[in-house]
């Protein structure tokens, strides 16, 4: 039961920090950037080939390194814990050989939308209303899920931290624990949890079934709990865990102190009952557990029964899937009304069902101090009776992050994410003619790495790196930015009013607006380059 009893405990553990030291780059960042007040500002270069049709929008920009200049609200000497008022501005351009401006465009937002005007589009002025906004994690009523915001119940900004308050990062902590110390110091704590959740769950269960699974025996046995049931339990374990004094111990060298005050204080203990209330979740849950005659868990299956996922969830996400992998069919999440997780060693499975599709992830791989690494399956299965093809896409995925020190003793504090995308034939045998009704997909590849640096001066602004790389279907793309942190300058007066609302554009404007966009932009690179340096 240590998987079920950690999907428990993220409720109100959150991962520990590896940045929390005052002395790291990235926290330096924060600080000056963030909550400092100050600005960015720098190059970026772009590289795109290809034959897509957005490509239009970036190729001008291929021929020079474009100007970038970022700042945020004013917050120097607010209070960190005072909520930030998205007012920002993003100024772009070119610099000709004389090094003036050229191409001059402005990106920003307010709490009320966001605003573009730029010298390439002459005269127009557009905006996009927050109120336009259709945000993937709300509801279809308007408010916003709850279980999401029990991640950050407080809205607590990360930057005024000594770490992450965020608990997204407690499952992958949690999983990646080493199982001699999670048996030596967890397992005894959390024994009587899973004494209780044993006796508890003997009233939901039907006749154990034995298989031989691989010449060894197993018993098989499943679980049919009703939703309701399975939250008043859940409320009842989170209760006695929140008032665990040798539990809460347990878990506290793994948080801040930011990170208690949330999630191991008893008196939110109201709030996590809240968000188990209203998760989405309503008939029976299935529940499947295999072990071996001694009892010891091999495999362990999960099924949910869900309320109608929200479109601003699914669409998004489908419309992902339909563009990366060139889909035939358009919504391959409409409907979803169950989801199925399934762990086995190593490996887990979850899956989303609906009458038309099952989408099943499937991972193994590893978590370490400085590194990880997860590869696995994609695979989108239409219903039995359906002439729709199947999808079924390898992934392996990568992410590590250190902090070294280079011979001028500058720190160094460097992420780097890698992401490959394959298609995977493993399921069909090649004389089966299942086989050739695979959709085929060119491979994707994603690469990133953003590089902090804090020179060994005295408040010596912190200068950020990016690089950034993606094969797709139809076209390749990289960028580089060179960036630091500079003296805060002054917003400027922008008009936030009397704008032409993109949302509510015909496609034809939309055209016409790329068009003109296009025809400047290029009109300003050769220009730009044509002009003689004096």
């Amino acid at each position: 039961m240590k998987r079920i009893l950690c999907i428990l405990l993220c409720l109100m553990l959150a991962a520990p920090a590896a940045l929390a030291e005052d002395y790291s780059p990235t926290r330096l960042f924060r600080q000056q950037f963030i909550t400092g007040g100050n600005g960015l500002r720098g190059t970026v270069s772009v590289t795109a080939s290809g034959v897509a049709e957005w490509l239009d929008l970036l190729l001008p920009f291929t021929a020079a390194k474009v100007q970038v200049r970022i700042i945020g609200e004013q917050q120097a000497g607010k209070s960190d814990l005072v909520p930030d008022d998205d007012d920002w501005q993003m100024k772009l351009w070119v610099k000709d050989a004389q090094g003036n401006q050229q191409g001059l465009t402005y990106v920003y937002g307010t709490p009320e939308g966001i605003f573009l005007s730029s010298e390439l589009l002459p005269g127009e002025f557009l905006t996009l209303p927050v109120k336009n906004v259709n945000l993937p994690y709300q509801v279809s009523d308007g408010e916003t899920l709850a279980l999401l915001n029990a991640f950050n119940p407080l809205q607590l900004p990360d930057a005024a931290q000594s770490g992450n308050v965020t608990a997204w990062s407690a499952l992958g902590e949690l999983f990646a624990i080493d199982s001699a110390d999670w048996a030596a110091e967890w397992t005894p704590v959390l024994t009587k949890y899973e004494t209780l959740v044993d006796m508890w769950l003997a009233d939901y269960a039907t006749p154990t079934v034995v298989t031989g699974n691989g010449g060894r025996t197993t018993l098989r046995a499943s679980y049919e709990i009703p939703a309701e049931a399975l939250k008043a339990e859940a409320k009842y374990l989170l209760g006695l865990m929140m008032n665990d004094v040798e539990l809460l111990t347990l878990a506290m060298p793994y948080l801040t102190d930011e990170q208690c005050s949330l999630y191991l204080n008893p008196a939110m203990l109201w709030f996590y009952e809240y968000c188990i209330d209203v998760a989405p979740l309503q008939g029976s849950i299935l529940l499947e557990r295999e072990t071996t005659m001694l009892g010891e868990t091999t495999a362990m299956n999960i099924s949910l029964p869900l309320l109608s996922l929200p479109q601003e969830l699914t669409a998004p996400l489908s419309a992902m899937l339909q563009q990366a992998f060139t889909l035939p069919y358009d919504d391959a999440l409409a409907g979803v009304d169950r989801i199925s997780i399934r762990q086995a060693g190593e490996e887990l499975s979850i899956s989303l069902s609906s009458p038309q599709y099952t989408v099943t992830t499937i991972v193994s791989g590893a978590a370490a101090e400085e590194s990880s690494a997860y590869s696995g399956f994609l695979r989108i299965t239409p219903a039995v009776d359906s002439e729709q093809p199947p999808l079924s896409a390898a992934f392996a995925y990568s992410a590590s992050h250190t902090i070294t020190e280079d011979e001028e003793y500058n720190t160094l504090e460097a992420f780097a994410w890698s992401l490959n995308v394959t298609p995977d034939m493993s399921l069909a045998e090649p004389e089966d003619a299942f086989h050739s009704t695979y959709i085929e997909f060119a491979p994707l590849s994603f690469e990133a790495k953003v590089t902090y640096t804090k020179r060994d001066k005295v408040n010596s602004p912190v200068q950020l790196a990016i690089q950034l790389a993606a094969t797709l279907p139809d076209a390749e793309l990289a960028l580089t930015a060179s960036l630091k942190v500079a003296e805060r300058w002054a917003h400027e007066a922008l008009p936030t009013t009397g704008g032409e609302d993109i949302s509510a554009m015909s496609d034809g404007r939309k055209a016409e607006l790329r068009t003109i966009f296009v025809q400047h932009a290029m009109e300003t690179m050769m220009n730009l380059n044509a002009a003689p340096a004096q």
